[in-house]
C-alpha cells in the first residue's frame, strides 16, 4: 500500500474550516427544531459548508462512496428497526382483528344454535303460489293478546335478530301497502 501523501498547510486549515462549519451547521439544525433557529439561518450556514467544501482540492475531497457507506451504515440499522416496530403493530392490529372476527362469527354461531335449538330450523317461506295457497297471514299491525299461545305467519322483512340467553328478539318491519 502506498504511503498518504502529507497534507499541505493551507489544505489542513481549509479541512478544519469545514470541520468547524459542519458542527455550526449541525448547532443550527438542533436549534431549529427547537424553534430557536430559523430556516434561512440554516440554509445560510449550509451554503457557507458547500462554498468551503467547493474550495478543497479533489484529490483531499472524501470519496463519496465511502460518506454513503458509512451512512448507509446508520440508516441500514434505523431501516432495521422501523421495519421491526412495523412488524409487531401488524403482527398486534392482525391479532386484534383475528379476535374480533372469532368473537364475531363464534357469537353468530351461538345465535345460530340457540335459534335453531329453540325454533327449529325452517325452510324460507317463499312467494310461490304452491306457498300461499295453503297458509293464513297475519299482520304485524293486528298481532294483540288474544293470539298470544298461537302459531302465526307474519310476512315482512328482518330488521334485526338477537339472541340472549335462550331467547330470539326479532323486529320485524312490514311495509304499509
Amino acid at each position: 500500500a502506498a504511503a498518504a501523501a502529507p497534507v499541505p498547510p493551507e489544505v489542513q486549515a481549509l479541512q478544519e474550516k469545514i470541520t468547524a462549519q459542519g458542527l455550526v451547521v449541525r448547532d443550527l439544525k438542533t436549534k431549529q427544531k427547537d424553534g430557536s433557529a430559523s430556516a434561512e439561518e440554516v440554509d445560510l450556514a449550509v451554503k457557507e459548508l458547500l462554498a468551503l467544501k467547493a474550495e478543497l482540492p479533489a484529490e483531499f475531497q472524501e470519496k463519496k462512496s465511502s460518506s454513503k457507506k458509512k451512512k448507509g451504515g446508520d440508516s441500514e440499522a434505523g431501516r432495521k428497526a422501523a421495519e421491526e416496530r412495523d412488524r409487531k403493530k401488524r403482527e398486534k392490529r392482525e391479532a386484534r382483528e383475528r379476535a374480533a372476527k372469532a368473537k364475531m362469527e363464534g357469537g353468530s354461531e351461538h345465535q345460530a344454535g340457540v335459534l335453531t335449538e329453540k325454533y327449529g330450523d325452517l325452510p324460507m317461506a317463499q312467494s310461490r303460489d304452491s306457498d300461499r295457497k295453503h297458509r293464513k297471514w297475519t299482520r304485524v299491525g293486528d298481532l294483540t293478546k288474544e293470539l298470544e299461545g298461537q302459531k302465526v305467519l307474519i310476512r315482512g322483512y328482518l330488521h334485526g335478530c338477537r339472541a340472549q340467553s335462550r331467547a330470539a328478539f326479532a323486529v320485524v318491519r312490514q311495509s304499509f301497502s
